[in-house]
């Protein structure tokens, strides 16, 4: 399932598997999907929820009392399988990732792909808290700007250039560009 996953997406269903051997429970909600998602770090799925307004500390309190509800279970292995829940948001990711032309899914996808399960408690309550399904397809759509996910490592290449060098195209449009080389020193 997770083999055309990139690395971040790996992490985070690996984390919801954790999350539900910590708590002795059955199988992987989308709540521990979205916590797992949450806690990567330089988490893409914080970075669009706050775009769209969510107060992340909010929603993880909410995740965390979500998820004690879920039923333990003992002297079984938990946390080995999907629930029907999170297995149809990870399809609806999968197929809006090949949507996009990506080549492996993004945890970016994987969130939207939740959105396809409009009755599972995780997605009530973000929708409760103001995130819809066409807003979080245009927050995508807006980081990507256009780009599709072809290596394992993921989306982490879409915003190189602003986290590691000076645009010089986008201050020279801005007007915060000098055309003369040297006149710092003036």
């Amino acid at each position: 399932m997770i083999d055309k996953f990139t690395e971040k997406g790996r992490r985070a269903v690996l984390k919801a598997r954790e999350y539900v051997r910590e708590r002795q429970q059955q199988d992987v909600q989308i709540a521990h999907l979205l916590k797992g998602m949450m806690d990567l770090e330089e988490s893409i799925s914080v970075a669009i929820l706050q775009k769209l307004n969510v107060d992340i500390a909010d929603i993880l309190d909410k995740l965390s009392a979500l998820m004690d509800t879920y039923p333990k279970v003992y002297g079984a292995a938990s946390g080995s399988h999907l629930s029907f829940q999170a297995s149809q948001a990870i399809q609806a990711a999968q197929s809006l990732s090949r949507d996009f032309g990506d080549e492996f899914v993004e945890v970016d996808m994987i969130l939207a792909g939740m959105f396809t399960v409009p009755t599972d408690p995780t997605v009530k309550t973000m929708i409760k808290m103001g995130v819809n399904k066409k807003d979080l397809s245009k927050v995508i759509k807006e980081m990507r700007k256009g780009k599709s996910v072809k290596t394992r490592e993921g989306k982490g290449d879409f915003e190189a250039l602003e986290k590691y060098a000076v645009n010089l195209n986008e201050r020279a449009r801005t007007g915060k560009l000098d055309r003369i080389i040297g006149r710092d020193e003036e």
